[in-house]
């Protein structure tokens, strides 16, 4: 599955798809069983395609360190947050993202 990035916003980022997916930063990223893994602080994205890879979450149930969740692992979009097909104990084995 692609993903095209637009720019509507410097914030604001839509996933084209079948049926189309808002992307904003700060925007809450849920497990699958409804607890809260952070929120989206980074967009990865190749610049070529301007499809958006990954993203970069942090805080909430992950802690103090941001980590890496592909963009296949998001279910979908709902009340202003994406939630993953990722439960709480397979979050916790995301692999960081290190600056």
């Amino acid at each position: 599955m692609a993903y095209a990035l637009r720019f509507p916003s410097q914030d604001s980022f839509k996933r084209e798809t079948e049926d189309s997916m808002n992307i904003d930063l700060g925007m809450d990223v849920l497990t699958s069983d409804g607890h809260k893994l952070g929120a989206v602080r980074k967009l990865v994205f190749d610049p070529a395609s301007k499809q958006i890879l990954s993203l970069i979450v942090g805080g909430g149930l992950i802690g103090n360190h941001d980590h890496i969740v592909d963009m296949s692992m998001i279910s979908g979009e709902a009340s202003n947050a994406l939630t993953l097909d990722l439960s709480e104990k397979d979050a916790a084995q995301l692999p960081t993202f290190v600056t």
